[in-house]
């Protein structure tokens, strides 16, 4: 059974939140732990050679928001309500320009592919060489149909 018409129970949930998983110093001391594990755990991986020969490398792993929400255990939404507040502001963004920073000199020394690293950093080099900044409009083809046996010019009699 419900609860009755006209009844206040909304009231006794006011002012209700969950708690915050971290505070803004907690949060900046997950984020060093992070940028730690990332320098203590790299990607394995294996190089194979035309002569058949396989050489085991480890490679930088690249900071991301996304793995440290996975690794501080918070959603992306939380971070980024983090990110809104007064208080959390300031370690959100220099949070995100370790991640950028790290992402874009690990790509200028070619320890990440460059194009992947520029797509996830919103970078692009934009050049128009053909329209100069003109409008593209495509050629408009001019198709004449007649009835079959119905010649379409003189020269076809």
């Amino acid at each position: 059974m419900g609860a009755p018409k006209g009844n206040s129970y909304y009231l006794l949930a006011v002012g209700f939140k969950k708690p915050k998983s971290y505070t803004p110093q907690a949060l900046w001391k997950k984020a060093v732990e992070y940028v730690k594990w990332v320098a203590e755990n790299p990607l394995p991986a294996e190089k194979v050679f035309s002569n058949g020969k396989r050489l085991k490398e480890k490679k930088l792993r690249a900071m991301t928001i996304q793995e440290f929400c996975l690794f501080a255990k918070i959603t992306r939404e939380t971070f980024n309500q983090y990110e809104k507040e007064k208080d959390y502001s300031d370690i959100c963004l220099r949070i995100k320009d370790i991640f950028f920073n790290q992402k874009f000199q690990g790509a200028a020394a070619d320890m990440f592919n460059h194009a992947i690293i520029a797509r996830e950093l919103g970078l692009a080099d934009k050049t128009d060489i053909t329209t100069n900044g003109k409008a593209i409009t495509p050629p408009v083809l001019q198709i004449t149909t007649a009835p079959i046996g119905v010649p379409i010019s003189e020269k076809e009699e």
